[in-house]
């Protein structure tokens, strides 16, 4: 209700004005070009185009859909399905709570855990303009640090003159169904528009008793001025998932590869909104401004049955503000900005059915105030230099009530400060190819759960561990320097990226296998030093007779100088969940025009489940291999069959020592299973 009375007021207020005229500019893109680098600044990074979205998006989790189109992403699925429930990437081999995300400038993250669950925002992908991946360090944007790199997300420019509308149905193996509609005003006389999106998702999931219900609504409206936008964005998720995310001991999925360990009565429920109220300016030919406030919300519980259902409850409320000014000249483009934002996190434990009676309660405040500057110049045609500073300044407060651990209510406060500066260079060799090299160095904070989140119990809370939240404590920021260099071309029939990176780590909060209290948190700690490098290729080949090929592959090598289990220390080990070899190469064939024929295919090398390297716990190399066929009927109608792991591989993408009794001893490697063969079928239709 909050959403559809903020929309309908930002919509009376349009009405309220006359005709306006509106000069030929690019207001909306305006809102993103502070976070995203251009095709041949020195990063290491692909932008992915809403054509190239709606190609793959069948209402399935973004992140599976991102997997196929950027190099060094692994995706896995707590269901097994990709579609509905959870799903999570990897990027490097590092966890989504140190990419950086954000939607038109806003930050999707969980300020306090730092990942960000697209559970809540099922079909999020059909709403989005374009999407920017960007690997390691990368350039300055608001929100979580980018750390293993980030993702910018643009939502659909309301700027197109025309009326536009849509549905579409998909649908297949595992009872999964999707439905949304869509439609848009275009620009209107008096120069509104207004785009909206609903959608419902429903699976079963592959696992047993991991399906998902979800309902998503995207709204977005805007006021268009001479030299000036007023934009209003809204987007609410609800979602109920069965619980599947606990790794399953191999000798019970060859058994029965669909084993779930979770009760059939766990099943969670959260929601979500996302309220963004945007003015962008042209302050004249060179300078625009772009002003933001926002509001992240989330609410729910999940259960888990062990003996008792033990209920879980997450309240969080975020609001913020950032504003940016950015000024194009020639040779020249300077950017800055400035974000903050309050947070707060309450968390609370109770036994079912007394959900009136906690057993536990906390909370939690982070505060962030953080700035940025930017500068490209031309020092000749061919030469630019980018120079790129960051400052970040975050407070965290923790407190705890009486209900569990202390005798009175305490409270611990740790503060962090940042400077996290890049600074890079771009050489044009001619007008269809550039080299660059950068260097950049971020740091990051430890998320609630490092901090606090006991290994060793069935509670989440180690009162042993509480001084861990401070700045004495036993965990310490992180530190990355990214080293990127590269070389790109582009013409009409072939394009190809070649980028190599070396990435050394100080203090680099490294997942060490094992999970932490109910399963859900991966233990971490700190090891003092690690590198991460390797070879990123990006390559699109416009073959003759209506072929089109291409490839994109990482090649990587880890390294940890040391770590301590226990008594035991390791020396030179490998990161956990960091394969040598990605390998991802597609076709696609046009026998018609309206017709289109496509494979593709995924080799992952093998990689350890943990940090001491035990050769009993690995997570296996696997190959699975999908094709589609997508029939244009019409202009209008687009008819799609979705042919999934064709040779019906058993494979897993994710996993960890699985400790079935819960008693301290490993009964060995446990993982989450992805799909067999399956099938999926969608029917698009725009008007």
């Amino acid at each position: 209700m909050r959403i559809l009375s903020l929309a309908a007021l930002m919509l009376l207020w349009n009405l309220s004005f006359g005709q306006d005229s509106l000069k030929t500019v690019r207001l909306e893109e305006v809102a993103i070009t502070v976070e995203r680098a251009d095709d041949t600044a020195p990063v290491s990074q692909v932008t992915i185009s809403r054509q190239e979205i709606r190609t793959f998006d069948l209402g399935q989790n973004p992140m599976v859909t991102f997997e196929k189109l950027s190099p060094s992403i692994i995706s896995y699925s707590d269901a097994g399905s990709g579609f509905g429930n959870y799903n999570q990437i990897r990027l490097r081999g590092m966890d989504q709570s140190r990419i950086s995300m954000t939607l038109n400038g806003v930050p999707l993250n969980d300020m306090v855990d730092q990942a960000t669950f697209f559970s809540n925002f099922t079909d999020f992908a059909s709403s989005m303009q374009s999407v920017q991946i960007q690997r390691g360090a990368g350039i300055s944007s608001h929100g979580t640090a980018s750390y293993a790199g980030s993702m910018s997300f643009e939502s659909i420019n309301l700027g197109r003159q025309d009326s536009y509308g849509g549905f579409g149905i998909t649908g297949g193996s595992f009872s999964s169904l999707r439905i949304n509609a869509e439609g848009g005003t275009g620009r209107t006389a008096n120069n509104y528009s207004i785009y909206a999106r609903v959608s419902r998702t429903v699976s079963e999931g592959y696992k047993r008793h991991s399906g998902s219900n979800a309902h998503s609504l995207f709204f977005s409206n805007a006021k268009f001025f001479d030299n000036s936008v007023l934009k209003f964005t809204a987007l609410a998720g609800k979602t109920q998932n069965d619980q599947a995310y606990l790794p399953v001991l191999l000798s019970d999925i060859q058994t029965d590869p669909r084993t779930n360990y979770f009760d059939t009565d766990d099943t969670d429920d959260f929601e979500q909104e996302v309220l963004q109220l945007q003015y962008i300016t042209f302050l004249n030919e060179n300078l625009n401004w772009n002003t933001s406030a926002y509001y992240n919300g989330s609410r729910g519980f999940f259960p888990f049955t062990f003996g008792d259902q033990l209920i879980f409850s997450v309240i969080n409320d975020q609001f913020g503000m950032f504003s940016n000014l950015s000024y194009q000249g020639e040779g020249i483009s300077i950017a800055g900005g400035i974000h903050g934002y309050v947070m707060n996190r309450k968390n609370e434990d109770s036994v079912a059915p007394n959900l009136s009676q906690p057993t536990y309660e906390d909370e939690t405040d982070k505060n962030e105030i953080s700035t940025f500057a930017k500068v490209s110049y031309h020092f000749t045609d061919k030469l630019t230099g980018t120079v790129d500073l960051q400052v970040r300044s975050v407070v965290s407060t923790y407190t705890s009530d009486s209900l569990l651990l202390y005798a009175g209510d305490a409270e611990a406060e740790r503060s962090d400060f940042f400077l996290n500066p890049k600074i890079g260079l771009s050489y044009q060799l001619n007008e269809s190819s550039n080299v660059y090299a950068s260097f950049g160095r971020t740091g990051r904070e430890p998320a609630r759960a490092d901090l606090l989140v006991d290994p060793g119990s069935f509670s989440f809370i180690n009162a042993a561990n509480y001084t861990a939240f401070t700045d004495e404590g036993v965990f310490k920021s992180e530190y990355v320097n990214d080293f990127e260099f590269g070389y790109q071309f582009a013409n009409e029939i072939f394009q190809v990226t070649i980028n190599g990176f070396y990435m050394s780590f100080e203090d680099e909060i490294a997942a060490v296998g094992g999970l932490a209290g109910t399963s859900y948190f991966p233990v971490r700690q700190n090891v003092e030093s690690s590198t991460r490098s390797g070879i990123e290729l990006d390559l699109n080949y416009n073959a003759p007779d209506n072929l089109f090929f291409s490839l994109v592959s990482t090649y990587m090598q880890t390294n940890v100088d040391e770590f301590t289990d226990g008594s035991e220390t390791f020396t030179n080990v490998n990161h956990a969940f960091a394969p040598d070899f990605q390998l991802m190469p597609s076709v696609e064939w046009l026998p018609l025009k309206s017709l289109k024929i496509g494979l593709d295919a995924r080799y992952v090398s093998e990689s350890y489940l943990e940090l001491s390297n035990d050769p009993l716990l690995i997570l296996p190399s696997y190959f699975v291999a999908n094709g589609n066929i997508r029939w244009n009927i019409s202009e209008n109608i687009e008819l799609g069959f979705w042919f999934n792991n064709i040779f019906n591989e058993l494979y897993f993408t994710d996993g960890a020592p699985v400790d079935a009794e819960f008693d301290g001893v490993v009964e060995g490697p446990g993982y989450r299973i992805q799909p067999p063969r399956n099938f999926l079928a969608s029917l698009k239709v725009r008007f």
